[in-house]
């Protein structure tokens, strides 16, 4: 049986559903509602140990939850939710990690030569997968050039991902339109021509940005075909254990003719 509120705050007050106890609320020392006799802070209400609420509690309105409040809230501690909802403009000590990928800790510069030299190796580490964000070029040459652009699969297929892309002069081609997934010693290899289709050597500048993760669930995968593979059906890559979602599937004609 709940205690009498009239022993709390020597005022004849009906008990109301709800209170499970008093053995935790501070007595005023004076009428309840006087403000001169109030606990600490002049709190109408102090509860210094636990305080159980089983309905729904409002404050400064009417409650339609669990907890409904109108006015400021100071919390001094940790607040632990499964969500946020608002803008978070009031928001003060927050990480850029959701506003800027700092992840993309791995950037090279390139000068891109005639031959199919490697731009990009990526490292054998086990356990780690790499995310090519970006292959920017520049064509820093007074003509149009052209670029080739090839993945080398460790233990796999070399895949041409574009052939003699065009970049007119003085202009600039991002080569990705999407995050490339790619493995430990996959090579990313680049190749220049000049506007005769003749290989050439510093006369574009490639910017390449990637970042490493520990996730082999992601994995990247190619396959070249030969004029006498066309037409037929191959295996590209098998899933093992659960299903696959393919991310992206790029297809390069470097052959002369249209197929």
């Amino acid at each position: 049986m709940p205690q009498s509120l009239s022993s709390l705050f020597g005022k004849t007050l009906t008990s109301t559903a709800g209170i499970n106890t008093a053995a935790n609320i501070v007595t005023p020392t004076g009428s309840f509602g006087d403000t001169n006799a109030l606990p600490q802070n002049n709190n109408i209400f102090q509860a210094v140990g636990n305080a159980y609420v089983s309905g729904n509690l409002g404050i400064g309105t009417t409650a339609t939850g669990k907890l409904n409040i109108i006015g400021n809230a100071n919390i001094v501690g940790t607040v632990t939710a499964t969500a946020f909802v608002g803008n978070g403009s009031g928001l003060t000590n927050i990480t850029t990690g959701g506003i800027f990928n700092v992840g993309l800790t791995s950037s090279i510069n390139y000068s891109v030569t005639e031959s199919l030299d490697a731009a990009l190796t990526l490292p054998s580490t086990a356990g780690i997968r790499y995310l090519i964000h970006s292959v920017h070029l520049v064509n820093t040459s007074s003509g149009a050039v052209g670029v080739t652009i090839r993945l080398d699969y460790s233990g796999g297929t070399n895949t041409f991902m574009g052939n003699q892309i065009p970049v007119e002069a003085g202009g600039a081609l991002e080569l990705l339109k999407q995050p490339l997934v790619v493995n430990p010693s996959d090579v990313l290899r680049l190749q220049g021509f000049n506007d005769n289709g003749d290989p050439v050597s510093g006369a574009i500048d490639a910017w390449i940005s990637y970042q490493p993760f520990s996730d082999t669930n992601f994995v990247g995968a190619g396959y070249s075909l030969t004029g006498s593979q066309v037409g037929f059906a191959h295996t590209l890559y098998t899933s093992t254990t659960y299903p696959t979602v393919v991310q992206s599937l790029r297809v390069c004609n470097i052959s002369s003719t249209s197929d």
